[in-house]
Formats: structure tokens, sequence, C-alpha cells
């Protein structure tokens, strides 16, 4: 939300890039326009968020890697002010959000505790219960032989792998949290990296997954599921790269992510193959993401970019067709006999919904209107062996402190 200096010659606000999933504070002038970074080269990636002025225009505060800051603002005939922003909270309570009081003498901050529980969805009860004992994870995706299951550990975002059962467990990935900096701010964005989307190869020998970093563009790697470095793909393409997925045979990775820097349509669903490196443009993919390829290898079913549209690329016409369309969609995921497409949709009835392949019907699976859930994005879905649905839900806290704060 924009935020107006108290004698009306001001505005900064937020700016949130997409593609390096970083937040920047701005300032405008009414007036003259002349728009520009508030804190250019202070933290590298940036890292800034939800700013406020105190209400004698003094100072300006705001959220910054799980603290909050304070700068002091021009005032004087000469308008001098400080040129770097001064720590006022420190500790184990990562903060997200302040506002300061109206006297001046308190700020009110949004102190917060993410944390999720992993739940399985049983059809017969009809309720969610803990799965993998509840443990703090998302995305959730298990091996072709439903043996093996690997998650995203929330909200430090490692990847692990364990036996369904839980046993055997073995951590793929370090945990990428600067301590000094790790936490979920506002927008549900970390300042650290982020492994997502994990996904088993047909072999069950291997999982790629995506990697997302403030200030870089996302990639893509594949790590052995009995350890070891993990390999980054296509470490040369200078474009984002996000959410592989691999076709039935294992000979192949759909990717998702804009081509090069051109403004003209360009695709956004991409195959590699993994023998020789090469890679090819699904047909008309622009305007898609967050491809999966069918069990069958028929097809992809992919979200339009504003994921209001669920679509179907069938690789025998080279055609896409519309499956759903109108609301808010996200992470299908198909069956394992290939039959439906599983999916969240949001806003007004949020709900898992499955999708007929065989005669476009979709029906309501889940209802998740007193669901609250956890994550990365603030949501994930996945499919046990028996395609019932696998979500996390939210644990964490949020509390609001009271800071005394004694200004100069």
């Amino acid at each position: 939300m924009p935020a107006w200096s108290p004698d009306g010659r001001r505005i900064r606000f937020t700016a949130f890039d997409e593609p390096t999933q970083s937040l920047t504070l701005w300032e405008v002038s009414p007036e003259r326009a002349n728009a520009h970074s508030l804190f250019p080269g202070w933290h590298n990636p940036p890292h800034e968020c939800c700013g406020r002025w105190a209400l004698n225009g003094r100072y300006f505060v705001f959220a910054s890697q799980g603290a909050i800051w304070a700068l002091a603002e021009p005032r004087g005939l000469l308008r001098r002010a400080a040129t770097q922003p001064v720590r006022l909270t420190s500790g184990a309570i990562p903060f997200s959000q302040a506002f300061p009081s109206k006297d001046g003498k308190q700020l009110f901050a949004v102190g917060v505790a993410p944390r999720g529980e992993v739940v399985r969805y049983d059809s017969q009860s009809r309720q969610f219960s803990p799965f993998l004992g509840g443990i703090s994870a998302e995305f959730v995706t298990f091996s072709k032989d439903g043996q093996w299951v690997a998650y995203v550990t929330y909200p430090d975002g490692a990847s692990w792998r364990s036996k369904a059962d839980g046993s055997d467990r073995l951590q793929l990935t370090q945990s990428l949290v600067d301590s000094s900096r790790g936490t979920f701010l506002a927008m549900g964005v970390t300042s650290y990296s982020y492994v997502i989307n994990p996904h088993w190869s047909p072999d069950g020998s291997e999982i790629a997954y995506s990697v997302q970093a403030p200030g870089q563009l996302p990639r893509i790697y594949r790590v052995s599921a009995s350890g070891g470095q993990p390999q980054e793909l296509l470490p040369s393409l200078n474009q984002p790269k996000t959410d592989p997925n691999w076709s039935p045979d294992g000979k192949k990775v759909c990717f998702s992510g804009p081509s090069g820097t051109s403004p003209l349509p360009s695709p956004n669903v991409h195959i590699l193959d993994l023998e020789n490196q090469t890679v090819t443009e699904v047909p008309e993919s622009n305007g898609f993401f967050s491809a999966r390829w069918s069990p069958d290898g028929r097809y992809l079913v992919a979200l339009s970019l504003d994921s209001s549209r669920l679509a179907l690329f069938n690789f025998s016409t080279q055609k896409w067709g519309e499956m759903v369309e109108g609301a808010f969609f996200g992470f299908p995921c198909w069956s394992h006999d290939g039959r439906y497409v599983y999916y969240l949709q949001g806003v007004s009835h949020p709900a898992v919904i499955r999708f007929r392949i065989a005669d476009r019907k979709a029906e309501r699976v889940v209802d998740l209107k007193d669901f609250h859930s956890a994550g990365f994005y603030g949501e994930s879905l996945g499919l046990a062996p028996d395609d019932q649905p696998i979500m996390t839900r939210n644990i964490g806290t949020q509390e609001i402190f009271a800071l005394d704060w004694q200004a100069p």
C-alpha cells in the first residue's frame, strides 16, 4: 500500500520484482514524478517492505530481513537526513510490519513465527489428518511406486526424502537460511533461497526441483535420491527456469519460463532432452506455466500466467485446448491413472477440484472454506498414491507487539 508523507510531497511504496522475488522501497513525487529506489545498493539483493511515516514526519519505519528499521527524514533549513537506516529490533522474533503510534512513543509491530503441518485428506471421514507425523513441510510428492516421498521443510526451504512412513529420512539440499535474514516477510516472500516443487523421476532414482532466491533468476536442478551434489540443468541458459517435470520415460524434462528479453510473445513452456541437452519449445505456449506431463505422455496440463485458466496440450495434434476458466487455479496434479487432473480453486469458493479428461467434467473433492494453508506461495497441493489430497495446514502464529520507542 502506498504511504503518503505527512506533508503530502512524497509517496513511498513497495515494488515487487517477480522474476527475482525482490522487494524494494521506492519514492516518487506527486508533482515531479522522479521515481527512484529509496535505498540503492543498501542490500544485495534488496529486501525491504511495508513502510510507514511517523505522524510528525521525522522518521520512516519499515521492515527488512526480519527486523524493523527507521530512517531519519530531512528537517531544518538544510534538510539533512541520515543516509542509512537504523535497526530498531533484534533477537529471535522476526517482524514483518511496523506502525508508529499517534504520539510517536511506540511502534506496533507484527511478529511472525511461520509453521505448518502436512495433512492428508480422508474421503471416508471427510477430514484432514496429520501425515508424516505432521512435520512442518510442503510440496509433498511421491515416487511412482508410492514407496518414497520427497518434501520441502517449511519455512527454511530445504528438500528431504524419506520412506512413505517417514522413516529413512535424508536431507538432499542444505537449508539456505541466513539466520540474520531468514524469515517470511510480507507477501509470503522469503529473503533466502528456497526449494520449490520437487518431482521424482519415473524410476525413482532422482528428484528435479527449482530454486528461488531473491535477486536471482529461478533455476532448475536434479539430485540423486541417495544424496550427493545437485546438478544444475542448463546453467548457461540465462532466463527464468522453474518447475521441472519429468516425461513418463524419464528422458526429458519440461520447465517454465519466458525466453529471452524480447517484448514479443515467446514460449513459456520448454522441453529439455536430457541426453543431448537440446531445448525445444512447446508450440503456442506463451502465456502458460506450471506444466505437468500426463502419466501416458500424451498431454501436458498447464496454468495460464494469471492462473485463471487450465489448458491441455495434445502432443499428437500439437494444439492446446481449454479445460476450465474463470477462477483462480493452482497446482495441477495428474491422478496416477491419468484419468483426472486435480487442482486448487481459490478466491470465493476455495476447494480441491478434479477434472475428468474423458468427458471434461469438473467436480469438487474437498471444500477448503475453513482450511488455512501455509507455504512459500501460501498453499500447495500434492496427491497420495491413492489420489487423496495432501496439503500444508497453517499452525504458525502472528502476534502484535508494542515496542517502546524513544526517538531523538
